[in-house]
């Protein structure tokens, strides 16, 4: 991390200890979370990779269903799983 931390949109900057403390707090170690989710990843084998791939994208689809549902709540079932498999297909 730089010592001169960059504000999020309009966010005050946060102080470098208090970035430490709080990562501390999570029970991230000092290289930060990607380099624990690239850790756990090197330890799943490739079943549990597709196992979690395939449950991200579920949780994805539930999620784009569930926002278009909210958008347009006239479709009728067809409908929205059309929608939902447009927008699931493209990447939307």
């Amino acid at each position: 991390m730089s010592a001169d931390p960059v504000p999020c949109q309009g966010q005050p900057p946060v102080a470098p200890d208090l970035t430490a403390a709080a990562r501390a707090e999570r029970g991230h170690g000092p290289e930060g979370p990607d380099a624990q989710m690239a850790r756990v990843l090197r330890a799943m084998t490739p079943a549990q990779k597709l196992e979690t791939a395939c449950g991200l994208w579920r949780l994805a689809r539930l999620m784009v269903r569930a926002g278009e549902l909210r958008r347009h709540p006239e479709l009728d079932e067809a409908a929205l799983e059309r929608r939902v498999a447009e927008i699931m297909s493209r990447g939307r």
